[in-house]
Order: structure tokens, then C-alpha cells, then sequence
């Protein structure tokens, strides 16, 4: 099963996919390229039979693509020449690895480390022949988490993370901390926009044609429903004296912000929009039970030997995110609706296997489906003879490991 992660047009015109494969007992990091609009046979960049995760990918001035990865808490990277992909060398220990490629053939690395109890922020460089020794960012005192790094033309680099204080969950919103070269890498600065403290997660930066360094991040005001993404933007070493929301979908989630300049020099912002519908770690989204969106977007999914799936392909009606249709907001294309239920009633989130007791905080594969993609066609009579019988709607909140269905009225 293959995990897109990464993705650049290279400035020769080819399209360059890092994506990782789960197969033969290990994880392997590959790359896969486009060229007049065929891909071409990927290539295993990773050559230890040890996990390759989070890989990050870059393309400096020289025309060399690099290729950063995490393999048994140590980053390793490997970058294409003119000989082909080098041999992958150790950096330093470390996780959750960005790139970023300045114009002047410098590669800029951020990522975290545990150091003296707390997981910070580091940065180092490579220029062209060998990495530099790695120098903290953050400050004693907080957790770092979700590190992003950006490069501009001028040689000017900016990292921006999430500050927790020690205890505090994954997914909580906290506050934003950067450092930029003007600043000194060493200045972990809080993020204040208009005065204020800005609290967030998932943080992207990018650089302006201009110099200015503007940033984005998922945003939960108190009393507000759902997550929204905003931004705000540092000119002159100033922030704005205020941040701005784009999102502007009123009761629909907003998440997992990213950001780019175009050629044109424009600032382009995306994000995920709409409900969640699967989510855990992603062996077990990738394994199933399933979301039927989940499922089809799976069924499109390439394999690794040119094999054919059974590719769903989902009809009807797009829904709109800034007016979702009432109760499951799917089920205008959903292939497995069960009927009213689905039409009426939103889901619940419910939990489809068991907790993983090593992560902290999180409470396995979360589905918002009332059949999870492999509910039995003899359970969903059953399910539809109930409703009929009872004259109400029911919700199915879990599957046990003998595929039995706990229901509820």
C-alpha cells in the first residue's frame, strides 16, 4: 500500500512523487517520476529494512532533488545528481523532518529531538557537500511539534511550531513560535498578531515575492464549533496588527493548512474542508475497516507491481461544504446508504478497533459511518427491518472483533 508525502515539479518539467510502501515487513521510501505523462518505474530510495517514515522533499538551485526521511529516530537523507540518487547517509537523530530550498543551492533542515526532557526544535543546513552541526531553536520549558520551514531568494529562513507545555495532548491548540535569520535562529519568538497571542496547530510559513513572511494555522476561537484557518503577515520584523480568517465555512471544519507561492509570485493557501470520516494511524485507516469515502479514495490508489483494483467510482451530487445537505453529509454519492438514517441523522464518530496504548491521547481508527465500509449486507437488512419495526432511526456505533454490530436507538 503506497502513502503519497510528499511532491515537486523539478526545473527540468518532470514531476517528482516521495511516497512510502508498506510491504514485505518494512515501510521503503521511493520515488516516482513523471515524464510525458507516464510515471516511470519507482525507485527505493531507503535501503534498510527498518521503518522509513515522514519523508520531506526539496529541489535546490543546482538542480539536485533531496530526499529526507526518519528511520529508527535518526534522519537520513539522499539527493539526485547528475550520477544518480546517492547513497543515504545519517544526518543526526531526529523526527518529523521539513526541507526547505533557498536560491542560493542551500538545503535548510528544521525538525524536533528530545533534549534534557523536552522535544525541541532544531535547524541545520547543507551546503551542497556536507550538513552543519545542528543548532536548538526552541526554548527550554515547552514541547516543539509541528515544525515548518521556509527559504527565500535572499538567503532569509523562517520555522515556525507548535509550543505545548509539558503534559499537555497532541491535538491541543497552543501557542505559535517562530525564529527567522533576521532574529537570530536561536530567538524562539511567540507568534503576536495585533497584540495577541495566537494559538493554533498544523502552522505553515511561506515567503513573498517581497520579503514578507507570511504564516497560516488551524484556529479554534473558545464557544466556536469547528476549526477555522487563518493568517497573519510579518513585514519588516512587524506582524500585522491583526490575523485574518480565509476559511469562512461557517459550522464546517477547517484543518491541516498548507502554503505555496505559484510563478506568478501569488500566495496560494489550501486546506482540508468538511467533516472527518476515517482517521487513526495509518496502517490501520489504510487496513479498514473503512469510511465508503475512505474506501474509494483507496480504490484509486496505484500499486506498487502495476496490479488492478477494484476501483469504486463514486456518482451523484457533490455536496457543498459551505452548505453541507442534512444528516451524513456523503450521502448524496455514498455507495453503501442505508436510506433515511443517512439523510436525517449525522453519524456519530465511533471507534472501530482498540486503543492504542502507545499513543497517548488517541482512541484507534475514528469512522463516521453507521456501516464502516464492511458492515455485512445481512446486518444492514437488519438494521433497516429495526427501523421499520421501531419507526425511528438507529445508529450503529461500533464492530466488535467478530464483525457483531452494537446498536443503539
Amino acid at each position: 500500500m503506497a502513502q503519497a508525502r510528499g511532491i515537486l515539479r523539478h526545473g527540468l518539467g518532470a514531476l517528482l512523487l516521495v511516497f512510502l510502501w508498506s510491504g514485505f515487513g518494512f515501510v521503503g521510501l521511493l520515488q516516482g517520476t513523471r515524464a510525458d505523462g507516464a510515471w516511470l518505474p519507482p525507485i527505493r530510495l531507503s535501503q534498510s529494512l527498518a521503518d522509513s517514515i515522514q519523508p520531506a522533499i526539496a529541489a535546490t538551485s543546482d538542480g539536485h532533488v533531496h530526499v529526507v526521511w526518519e528511520q529508527d529516530h535518526v534522519l537520513y537523507h539522499t539527493f539526485r545528481g547528475t550520477s544518480g540518487w546517492s547513497a543515504p547517509a545519517r544526518i543526526t537523530p531526529g523526527a518529523s523532518a521539513t526541507l526547505a530550498a533557498g536560491h542560493d543551492g542551500y538545503l535548510h533542515l528544521a525538525y524536533l529531538c528530545e533534549f534534557e526532557g523536552f522535544q525541541r526544535v532544531f535547524y541545520c543546513e547543507w551546503n551542497g557537500t556536507q550538513w552543519s552541526c545542528p543548532t536548538m531553536v526552541s526554548a527550554w520549558g515547552a514541547n516543539a511539534g509541528e515544525p515548518r520551514i521556509a527559504a527565500d531568494g535572499a538567503g532569509r529562513v523562517a520555522i515556525i511550531w507548535v509550543s505545548r507545555e509539558a503534559g499537555a495532548p497532541p491535538n491541543t491548540y497552543s501557542p505559535l513560535h517562530y525564529a527567522t535569520t533576521e532574529s537570530g535562529l536561536r530567538s524562539d519568538l511567540p507568534l503576536l498578531a495585533g497584540g495577541t497571542l495566537i494559538k493554533g496547530r498544523h502552522p505553515t510559513l511561506a515567503y513573498g515575492p517581497d520579503g514578507a513572511l507570511y504564516a497560516a494555522w488551524e484556529a479554534r476561537d473558545a464557544g466556536e464549533a469547528a476549526p477555522e484557518i487563518c493568517y497573519a503577515v510579518q513585514s519588516e520584523g512587524q506582524w500585522s496588527d491583526g490575523w485574518f480568517c480565509v476559511s469562512y465555512a461557517a459550522d464546517v471544519p477547517c484543518t491541516q493548512p498548507d502554503m505555496a507561492i505559484d510563478p506568478g509570485g501569488r500566495i496560494c493557501l489550501v486546506w482540508q474542508e468538511g467533516a472527518e470520516g476515517t482517521g487513526g494511524p495509518a496502517d490501520v485507516v489504510f487496513d479498514g475497516p473503512h469510511h465508503p469515502y475512505t474506501e474509494a479514495l483507496l480504490s484509486a490508489v496505484p500499486t506498487i507491481d502495476g496490479g488492478g483494483r477494484d476501483r469504486i467510482k463514486l456518482e451523484g451530487e457533490i455536496p457543498s461544504a459551505a452548505s453541507p445537505p442534512s444528516g451524513c453529509v456523503f450521502h448524496t454519492r455514498c455507495p453503501r446508504k442505508l436510506g433515511a438514517i443517512c439523510e436525517e441523522t449525522e453519524p456519530p464518530l465511533a471507534e472501530v478497533e482498540p486503543v492504542y496504548e502507545t499513543l497517548p491521547g488517541w482512541s484507534g481508527n475514528i469512522s463516521g459511518c453507521r456501516n464502516f465500509g464492511e458492515l455485512p449486507r445481512e446486518a444492514q437488512e437488519y438494521v433497516k427491518t429495526v427501523e421499520r419495526l421501531i419507526g425511528a432511526p438507529i445508529r450503529i456505533v461500533s464492530l466488535g472483533p467478530d464483525r457483531n454490530a452494537t446498536i443503539l436507538r
